[in-house]
């Protein structure tokens, strides 16, 4: 991670810190279990010992590094500060959905808390580390290709580990979902399916984009041409700006379409609609032309 030493260290104790006390009460519960101790004495331990874990986490919250730390803005400060204190009742909150035995709930709100800060710190890892030595990167190297592949294929593993997290909080059977024809079965697998899709239309994107901005930047930098050379690269810095907008537009429509489908949705009237709103408002000019 590209950040500094001291805040390395800090984050390097914090999430030591919270994994060893999280392996100590996860072996004390199963001692308690062992030596016959009651259901209520195990729950009564087990709920002291996640108060020490959320006193980790509120403690790790206040006291984490900032990275502009010297920022004047009085607003900023406060805006930080109300931040700071909603993410504090959003931890107070997981952990009473902890003790009411509200699973389900539990199990989605530990993923948006973690799953957002999962996909940043692996984006800003692969990014440091595939890093050439030197900063006079080529435009025609393939070293942001393989960054994006290492960035989605990082994505697409973090999203499976939730699902299956997930699954386990929601009493999902995995194994199941491909033998038995319910309507649980089939959202899920929809949702599945259309995750797959749109992560599949995130790499297609990046990858145009970058390769986009790669001509883009090549024509841009080719200011020393003459002739028909530079009315070409003259036409690309013109053209490819709204290539790259079309081609967007286009992708999001065709992956979300598909996404609709996959989870059960009837698209036909959707694009039925689409074309007959697209022709109206191609015929309307000229109507108002002809009137």
């Amino acid at each position: 991670m590209p950040i500094p030493d001291e805040a390395a260290s800090f984050w390097r104790m914090r999430v030591a810190l919270f994994a060893g006390w999280f392996a100590f009460g996860w072996a004390t519960g199963e001692a308690l279990l062992a030596l016959g101790f009651s259901p209520d004495a195990q729950s009564l331990v087990a709920f002291a010992l996640g108060l020490g874990l959320l006193f980790v986490a509120i403690e790790t919250l206040w006291r984490r590094p900032r990275l502009h730390p010297d920022l004047p803005s009085e607003s900023l400060h406060r805006r930080r500060e109300a931040f700071d204190w909603l993410l504090t009742a959003y931890l107070v909150a997981i952990w009473l959905f902890w003790v009411l035995g509200m699973w389900g709930v539990f199990g989605l709100s530990i993923v948006a808390l973690v799953l957002p800060t999962a996909f940043s710190i692996a984006n800003r890892s692969a990014s440091h580390f595939l890093k050439p030595a030197n900063d006079d990167v080529d435009p025609k190297s393939s070293t942001g290709l393989t960054t994006i592949y290492v960035e989605r294929g990082l994505r697409a593993l973090l999203i499976l580990a939730a699902a299956l997290f997930l699954a386990r909080f929601w009493e999902i059977d995995l194994a199941q979902l491909t033998g038995r024809d319910t309507l649980l079965n089939r959202l899920v697998r929809g949702s599945l399916s259309a995750v797959m899709i749109l992560l599949v239309a995130d790499l297609l994107w990046q990858v145009l984009k970058m390769l986009i901005d790669r001509r883009l930047a090549t024509a841009q930098g080719a200011t020393q041409l003459d002739g028909d050379a530079a009315a070409r690269e003259a036409r690309f810095r013109t053209l490819l700006p709204i290539f790259r907008n079309i081609a967007f537009v286009a992708l999001a429509v065709v992956a979300v379409m598909m996404a609709l489908s996959a989870v059960g949705i009837e698209i036909g009237p959707l694009i039925a609609g689409a074309g007959v709103v697209g022709w109206r408002s191609a015929s309307a000019p000229r109507r108002s032309c002809a009137t």
